[in-house]
């Protein structure tokens, strides 16, 4: 009797693991920055975790992203928390050189999102904010030559 309820107990352990496992796996997924574009009403004024292509100029960090089959991306300026400013590899000027090394980060970063959608086309500024935010994950970063090369990365790597 004793050996077929250790195998009992044996068997309900890993299948209370494996269930943990699989719902732990399966937790709620990052939005992307396509997903606040399409539903702002729904996530402003909120902490939204994102998943987006980020860089850091110098502290402008951005995200971007492009909608499927677009040429026109979605921006989000990123106002980390102190003390997150190292966490992202920075884009390096070459002095005397027009040229620069681009570092792009896949990364999940959680903040508190804003839309500055007035009814205004914000040509060249970001049209949301996430603030105070923090980098909860860098998945990758890449270090690319030129913008064409910086364009076609996020393209791939819209989420």
């Amino acid at each position: 009797m004793s050996k077929w309820s250790g195998r009992l107990g044996a068997l309900s352990c890993g299948l209370s693991l494996a269930i943990a496992v699989h719902f732990a796996w399966r937790g709620p997924q990052p939005l992307s920055l396509c997903d606040l574009d399409r539903s702002t009403e729904n996530y402003s004024g909120k902490v939204v975790r994102v998943r987006a292509v980020v860089s850091n100029d110098n502290g402008l960090v951005t995200g971007t992203a492009f909608h499927s089959g677009s040429d026109i991306p979605v921006f989000a300026q990123i106002a980390l928390a102190p003390g997150q400013d190292q966490v992202l590899r920075k884009t390096k000027h070459i002095p005397h050189q027009e040229t620069k090394k681009y570092y792009m980060a896949d990364a999940i970063v959680v903040g508190l999102f804003d839309s500055h959608d007035d009814g205004i086309t914000h040509c060249f500024l970001p049209r949301y904010e996430l603030a105070n935010a923090r980098v909860e994950r860098v998945i990758s970063t890449t270090e690319l030559d030129n913008r064409q090369e910086v364009v076609q990365w996020i393209k791939s790597n819209s989420h």
